[in-house]
């Protein structure tokens, strides 16, 4: 029982799990998804679908909880309290990546070691059970987001470049970005009370705001990538973003205030980009990566594929201006290029 472990380490049970005044219990965070219940089965379910798999046992009294949060993209943000002292068991988290953050006191056991308590944020183990004794009234809020939503975040942040998977340790938060994540969701938390009706349309930027301050203050090599990134030049960074949407965008019809927007820049600033990283045009760029593409086509597709409708699918709708470019590029017309390759 989590009492009796409480008393071998020397920690009354009761005494930390102390019941605070109703005017201190407010919810700190209302959101969307919200069920208030007596039942724990309730209550787990409604966390579940927040959170993570875990277990809720009452150990004394009825509960009176209540659970809530919200959806903001990849990113969980939840609020729990249970009203009566209750036990709380996590199951590992896998590839999820779950910080909890104690409201009051909380009685925290990783696996079979001596539990100890806990007032400021910590990592739910990604291999092992976490046994939870929160506050009654005052409760905990939990963020939770997947090492791949992590990862995709980061390398949005890199300017679109290629990033190592995005893993996550098992020790303390990094003292040098202590309250990042603190401040992030109650950021969330501030503008869901202020403007609920907004909620949904403030949902992307506010995943961005929690996302990056996991990435900062948890015990990942993301800190350390980012700030690498930091030391580059903000033309290399806005330059690769930019390269990295036209590549995923280079058989549809581009222009140069879509591209721009895409990426988040003027077209003059685009401009400049390119000119300062690459020396060339955005313009030129696009040229030049359509004939890349063309040249892997007519390299690699089938043969009964011709010329004309390779040059078609990227981009190009002159034929003999695709050729003369072609032919400029790479020394060849492009049906010699594809003859050489059946040859």
């Amino acid at each position: 029982m989590p009492e009796a472990l409480f008393a071998r380490s020397g920690r009354d049970y009761r005494q930390i799990m102390t019941v605070v005044t109703h005017a201190d219990a407010e919810a700190p965070l209302a959101g969307p998804l919200a069920r208030a219940s007596a039942s724990p089965t309730e209550l787990r379910d409604a966390m579940r679908s927040m959170s993570v798999q875990h277990e809720v046992e009452p150990l004394t009294g009825l509960l009176d909880g209540l659970a809530t949060g919200a959806r903001l993209g990849d990113v969980h943000l939840a609020f729990v309290r249970y009203g009566a002292p209750a036990r709380v068991v996590a199951a590992p988290t896998g590839s999820l990546v779950c910080w909890t953050v104690p409201l009051g006191p909380m009685g925290v056991s990783i696996g079979g070691q001596p539990p100890s308590v806990r007032t400021e944020g910590f990592l739910l183990a990604p291999d092992d059970f976490t046994t939870m004794l929160p506050s009654p009234e005052r409760g905990a809020v939990v963020i939770t987001a997947s090492t791949d939503s992590l990862t995709r975040h980061l390398r949005a942040l890199s300017g679109g470049v290629e990033v190592p998977r995005v893993t996550v340790g098992s020790g303390p938060a990094r003292p040098e970005a202590r309250g990042l994540i603190d401040s992030a969701w109650r950021h969330a938390a501030r503008t869901l009370r202020a403007a609920p009706a907004a909620w949904d349309r403030q949902a992307d930027l506010l995943e961005e705001v929690l996302l990056t301050s996991l990435l900062l203050e948890l015990p990942t090599d993301a800190a350390h990538h980012l700030e690498g990134q930091a030391r580059r030049s903000p033309a290399a960074v806005h330059a690769d973003r930019a390269v990295q949407w036209l590549q995923e965008q280079l058989t549809e019809p581009v222009t140069m205030a879509r591209w721009a927007a895409g990426v988040g820049l003027s077209v003059r600033h685009l401009q400049k980009v390119f000119h300062e990283v690459h020396g060339c045009s955005p313009g030129d760029y696009v040229v030049q990566a359509r004939l890349d593409l063309a040249h892997h086509l007519l390299l690699t597709s089938s043969t009964d594929r011709t010329v004309t409708s390779i040059a078609t699918e990227v981009g190009f709708t002159h034929m003999g201006r695709f050729a003369a470019l072609y032919r400029r590029r790479y020394g060849v017309a492009p049906s010699d290029a594809r003859l050489r390759r059946m040859g």
